[in-house]
């Protein structure tokens, strides 16, 4: 199994996993309904804390982002964006590592100058999932380190 973080982890920062009832598509008080009756635990992740609005109802960072610097660095972030999505659509992104490479950056900017929740960053995570999911059932043997007595 290979899991992959989709946003930046502090030192020290608990790590969470998704247990299928997302934020952005299911109510708080659903989803945590589901959860305690399927997996006994009340959530307690961010999205629940605060709440978080559903997909359709987020906020662009155009509305978000009150620094003129904070939404020109995002901006320039997601020139490429679309053209991303596109690839992903059409399963396209085998042999092109720039391409997370890119999404990746985006969500660190994203990350860095947006509050959160925000409908870039949920675009740019789908589409990260999707890419990830796309080289998913490719093998690369990682470089192995030795020691030497």
């Amino acid at each position: 199994m290979v899991m992959y973080a989709m946003y930046p982890i502090r030192k020290g920062e608990q790590v969470l996993d998704n247990y299928g009832e997302h934020y952005a598509i299911m109510p708080r008080a659903t989803r945590q309904q589901k959860l305690l009756k399927q997996y006994y635990f009340t959530c307690d992740c961010i999205p629940c804390q605060e709440n978080w609005p559903l997909y359709h109802e987020l906020q662009s960072f155009k509305t978000l982002v009150k620094k003129a610097e904070d939404k020109a660095k995002i901006k320039k972030a997601l020139r490429k964006f679309n053209i991303y999505v596109d690839i992903a659509t059409e399963g396209n992104v085998q042999d092109k590592p720039y391409i997370i490479e890119d999404l990746l950056k985006m969500v660190q900017t994203l990350y860095n100058c947006a509050p959160m929740p925000c409908e870039e960053m949920s675009n740019v995570i789908e589409t990260l999932k999707r890419v990830y999911d796309l080289n998913g059932n490719r093998f690369e043997i990682p470089q192995i380190w030795t020691y030497q007595k």
